[in-house]
C-alpha cells in the first residue's frame, strides 16, 4: 500500500477519534443534568427541576412555588404554583443555560451550574440588577 493511501487511512481513523470525544463529553454533560432538582425556601418546596435528555437535547419542565406569611412574617407556607416548559436549552461546561415563559408571556432566563453530582446553583441570569456570580438559589439533586 503506497504512503499517502496509509495516511489517509491514519487521518480518517483520527478524524473519527476527535468526532467521538467531542460528542460523548456533550452526551454525559447532558446526563449529568438530568434528574429532578429541588430547591427549598424556608423549608418549603421553592423550585422544583425535572430534566430529561433525550437524543442529545436537554428538555424538562421548571415548577415554581409561590411562598406565603402572614402580615407578621409567620407561618410561611406554599400558596400556588406555576410550571412551564424548559425552552432553549444549552450547556456550556458544567452550566445549562434555558428559558421559562410566563403565563403573562414574558420569558425568564436561568443559568444551572453543577457543583457535584448532587449539588447545583441556579442563577436568574435576566434579573436587573444581575444576581451577584457567587449567590444563586441551591439545588439538590433527589431523583
Amino acid at each position: 500500500m503506497k504512503m499517502w493511501a496509509k495516511l489517509m487511512i491514519l487521518a480518517a481513523l483520527v478524524g473519527g477519534v476527535v468526532a467521538l470525544s467531542q460528542a460523548f463529553p456533550e452526551q454525559a454533560a447532558n446526563a449529568s443534568f438530568a434528574g429532578i432538582w429541588e430547591a427549598k425556601l424556608d423549608g418549603l418546596p421553592g423550585v422544583k427541576l425535572a430534566i430529561a435528555s433525550e437524543g442529545g437535547n436537554v428538555t424538562g419542565v421548571a415548577t415554581f412555588y409561590l411562598i406565603k406569611h402572614n402580615p407578621d412574617g409567620t407561618n410561611p407556607h406554599v400558596d400556588g404554583e406555576a410550571a412551564g416548559p424548559i425552552e432553549h436549552a444549552v450547556l456550556h461546561g458544567q452550566a445549562l443555560t434555558f428559558d421559562v415563559n410566563r403565563k403573562d408571556g414574558t420569558r425568564v432566563s436561568f443559568r444551572m451550574e453543577l457543583k457535584s453530582a448532587k449539588l447545583a446553583r441556579l442563577f436568574r441570569t435576566n434579573d436587573q440588577p444581575p444576581s451577584p456570580e457567587g449567590e444563586g438559589l441551591p439545588l439538590t439533586r433527589v431523583q
